[in-house]
């Protein structure tokens, strides 16, 4: 479903909007964790505007929500230089991670990557800010095992 060329540049707009509102906002000292999780939230902010202004024009089905998150994704692409696939996997780390400060202030980006495996349970994850915490030198072989 396509809407006219004059409601994507508005769509774009807010998007862009959007970006440079979180992007004014001073944070405090954040790990890059927290940095990327911030990141994975305005892309999650983002998508979610895109959907729903789809949703509102075209009506809520899924072809609308597809045209939706394809908009948001060219947006992040042409606009912020973030692949697809990056953009997703920001968005992910924040949708697991992201109301877990224990989890965000241990673990680094890419210790969380590993723990976005199907398999591991937020018990699991639990268990690992526990043995992080108490051994700041583990290293990302014990992750891999988990």
């Amino acid at each position: 479903m396509a809407t006219d060329e004059k409601e994507n540049d508005d769509l774009f707009e807010n998007l862009a909007g959007a970006s440079e509102r979180s992007a004014a906002e001073p944070p405090p000292p954040l790990t890059r964790a927290q940095e990327l999780l911030r990141l994975g939230k305005a892309l999650h902010d983002m998508m979610a505007i895109a959907i729903n202004r789809y949703t509102k024009n075209c009506g809520d089905t899924t072809a609308s929500r597809r045209e939706g998150t394809a908009v948001f994704f060219r947006f992040a692409q042409r606009s912020l230089g973030i692949s697809q696939g990056s953009a997703r996997y920001y968005i992910r780390c924040y949708q697991r991670f992201g109301d877990n400060p224990e989890a965000m202030s241990v673990f680094t980006f890419s210790e969380l990557r590993i723990l976005l495996a199907k398999h591991v349970t937020a018990e699991h994850i639990a268990a690992m800010v526990r043995a992080k915490s108490g051994n700041a030198t583990m290293t990302r072989e014990a992750f891999r095992g988990a």
